[in-house]
């Protein structure tokens, strides 16, 4: 046992092990790129930095003018289309969905707020899909409302579908805007806010608005953890009547 006169050498301060992602560079992207030719190019170069920085660079972007009211067409300016270069790449691109898709819109959000900080003048839209899972989840959509309204004609009963992000409203609205027999709502509030389809004749398109197609920041589209199973509605997508009659302006910044 050590005496009274015996000295411990001094502990200098904890050295902190920075966290690293799997797959990322040693040597990051620090800053936004600065040499962009407009804002198409500086969102492009984002977006590559960003999956750099998620370990994902073995992966492809392509951009493409937005075709489908689940792109955002008419109000989105430019779609980033982002595939794996291999299989086991594509694979792990399902973490850029995540559960219902938050994590694809919470990325589209995100890739939208340093554009507009980086251009004072920014009025452009950017959309961000991966392997294609916003189309299917469009396909998806569409068909399960065709099948509410079928339903709805049948028995003249109002069904409200499940809360759904405002850019699923959207796509569910125009979907049914011109089927004989039904119209289409959204109430409720928030995250809870939903589409209802009851019967009636189409008119003055007064059902969608802006808050229709804002993302929440976002809640997004469906699918399980892995990021693509369950593309589909269902039946199980909807229930019996509900929700407030009483409508909420969402910010169109957020996913779109």
């Amino acid at each position: 046992m050590g005496g009274r006169n015996d000295r411990r050498e001094p502990r200098g301060p904890a050295v902190e092990v920075p966290t690293t992602v799997p797959g990322a560079p040693e040597e990051p992207p620090m800053q936004p790129s600065t040499d962009a030719e407009d804002e198409v190019d500086f969102a492009g170069r984002t977006l590559r930095d960003l999956l750099t920085l998620l370990g994902l660079e073995d992966t492809e972007i392509e951009a493409r003018e937005p075709e489908t009211a689940g792109d955002g067409e008419g109000r989105v300016t430019q779609i980033f289309d982002i595939n794996g270069a291999t299989e086991d790449a594509s694979d792990e691109l399902g973490l850029l969905i995540g559960r219902r898709g938050e994590t694809l819109g919470s990325l589209q959000y995100l890739l939208n707020v340093m554009v507009g900080r980086h251009y004072d003048d920014h009025d452009m839209v950017f959309g961000v899909d991966v392997e294609g899972y916003r189309r299917r989840r469009e396909d998806s959509l569409v068909q399960m409302a065709q099948r509410v309204a079928d339903e709805v004609r049948e028995t003249g009963d109002v069904i409200t579908l499940e809360p759904m992000p405002a850019a699923e409203r959207r796509i569910i609205h125009l979907a049914l805007s011109e089927e004989p027999g039904v119209v289409t709502e959204s109430v409720g509030r928030g995250s809870d806010r939903q589409v209802e389809v009851m019967p009636g004749e189409p008119g003055a398109d007064d059902y969608l608005s802006d808050g229709d197609y804002a993302e929440d920041g976002e809640d997004a589209e469906g699918g399980e953890d892995a990021g693509y199973a369950d593309d589909g509605g269902g039946d199980a997508g909807y229930a019996e009547d509900g929700g407030e009659d009483e409508d909420i302006e969402e910010d169109a910044a957020g996913e779109q």
